[in-house]
């Protein structure tokens, strides 16, 4: 984000995308990305939505921590199996 905020004081201040981008140590593509935002929206900051949406659900979430203190011995494979069980929702040991 500071990153961001950087570009935006230089361009501001009459440097070019390339000097701002060697200032920075970032691409030029992002140094022209953060101006075409920032002129659009008036921010630099992340847009809703970004990134992937969670595997779980925050009601999932609840149960997964109950059963994890009833069985705090499970595995991560024994969790992903009854996550199947419960809610036939496919995870990967990895996803919890």
């Amino acid at each position: 984000m500071a990153q961001r905020h950087t570009i935006v004081v230089l361009h501001d201040e009459g440097y070019s995308t390339r000097q701002i981008a060697r200032r920075v140590q970032c691409t030029p593509r992002t140094v022209r990305t953060t101006i075409e935002r920032y002129e659009q929206t008036g921010t630099v900051n992340e847009r809703e939505g970004r990134g992937r949406p969670p595997s779980l659900n925050p009601s999932i979430v609840q149960g997964l921590r109950r059963h994890i203190n009833r069985y705090p011995s499970d595995t991560g494979s024994d969790l992903a199996n009854w996550i199947y069980d419960q809610y036939r929702i496919r995870v990967s040991e990895r996803t919890i």
